[in-house]
């Protein structure tokens, strides 16, 4: 299995469970419509500050939004 990573805007000090939510047009249109993503697989996120990556579990993923669990 491959994880895609990406780089995103926000700060990434969630809390594990915890929710994040996607508004990117470009990056949803990336998973969406090129890389074809589907609820529950697991993609890695950065942001630039950290030294390490988070992984997050795609809980639903639509045109507008995304919502991601995160698990490490």
């Amino acid at each position: 299995m491959k994880l895609h990573r990406f780089l995103i805007d926000k700060s990434l000090k969630q809390p594990l469970g915890e929710e994040l939510l996607i508004k990117e047009s470009d990056l949803l249109h990336q998973w969406n419509n090129v890389l074809k993503f589907k609820i529950g697989e697991k993609i890695a996120l950065f942001d630039g500050q950290q030294k390490y990556d988070f992984i997050y579990t795609i809980k639903d993923i639509k045109n507008k939004l995304s919502i991601l669990t995160f698990d490490t």
